[in-house]
């Protein structure tokens, strides 16, 4: 089946609440405010979510242009943020139900809500639905519960990734990753997953010096200045996000990193961003994908740094839109 199926969900009273403040297991429902009901027992669940009742204990859903969380009782204390754009929803005007669904894969500092309008503004013009989500220990969703090793984007990629997917029933997706989000996608096709194609932006393939000094600069930054304050939008733990991230790319075992082998065993169409200006990476980035994988596309950007979509975003989705005609016929 290609697209996401529209869950039905059931309206209830509408009241805030944090859901961070509910336990896993208890019998719980979770509501934001403005947004529809849902309960935690399975016959309470829509059916395009039972399959992830043992998965998930919090997802944040976008359907009909209203959003709601669902505490979902699992095994693993963790979960996943996510938004939902539905191919027929007014959010992606002009795309049809079963049309591709574009997965986003944020950076090492993003979330769901850091994309903004972003992916809506993608996706409509690509004619995609979209998912869009926050990894754990990110934005609102379930926190690590062990620091990072340097497997951490192999494990996103060929355990998480795999299980989200297969339980909103998506398949074949457009994978739409940035920075960390964009390794991750590439480790997941890599895999012999079903993927329709990657548009991967910024993508780190190797660990440079340049990046491993600029990561050092913005934990002095971190350490300085109010950037905690200003992620504190995004996250709802600013300090683990930061240093969840900051520490595992400064870790000297993760110098050795290096996805090149996986990359050689993609054969889905790519479309590779960077940006002249990127400070996390350069061009060999992108080059070393389009040396090794069958099927690649790239897009240097002038006057553009770590990130195109808010650099250079009518760039960004002209390209973005037409990699999806293109793969589509």
């Amino acid at each position: 089946m290609l697209g996401l199926r529209r869950p039905e969900l059931q309206l209830g009273e509408r009241e805030g609440v944090d859901a961070r403040a509910v336990e896993p297991g208890s019998p719980v429902e979770m509501r934001t405010s403005g947004a529809p009901r849902l309960a935690d027992r399975a016959d309470h669940v829509p059916a395009v979510h039972a399959r992830a009742v043992f998965d998930c204990r919090c997802v944040q859903v976008e359907v009909h242009g209203e959003q709601t969380k669902a505490v979902i009782e699992n095994d693993t204390d963790a979960a996943e943020e996510l938004i939902v754009h539905h191919a027929d929803d007014p959010v992606v005007r002009g795309a049809a139900v079963g049309s591709p669904v574009m997965v986003f894969l944020h950076e090492g500092l993003g979330s769901l809500a850091l994309w903004k309008d972003f992916p809506q503004k993608v996706a409509a013009a690509s004619g995609c639905g979209a998912l869009v989500y926050s990894r754990y220990g990110y934005g609102t969703s379930a926190p690590l519960l062990r620091p990072r090793d340097p497997s951490f984007m192999h494990e996103e990629a060929l355990s998480v990734l795999p299980r989200l997917l297969d339980r909103l029933d998506i398949e074949d997706p457009i994978l739409f990753g940035h920075s960390d989000g964009a390794s991750i996608a590439l480790i997941h096709a890599a895999s012999g997953a079903p993927v329709r194609s990657l548009i991967l932006m910024a993508p780190h393939v190797m660990v440079e010096d340049l990046c491993i000094r600029s990561i050092a600069a913005a934990k002095q930054t971190f350490e300085t200045t109010d950037l905690r304050r200003r992620l504190a939008r995004y996250h709802a733990d600013p300090d683990a996000a930061f240093w969840g991230w900051c520490n595992i790319w400064l870790d000297p075992r993760f110098r050795d990193w290096n996805i090149e082998s996986e990359v050689k065993q993609v054969h889905c169409p790519v479309l590779a961003i960077q940006g002249f200006d990127d400070e996390y990476g350069t061009m060999q980035q992108i080059d070393r994908i389009a040396e090794f994988a069958t099927e690649v596309e790239l897009l240097k950007l002038q006057d553009c740094g770590h990130s195109p979509h808010r650099d250079q975003p009518d760039a960004v989705i002209a390209a973005a839109s037409r990699h999806v005609v293109d793969t589509r016929s």
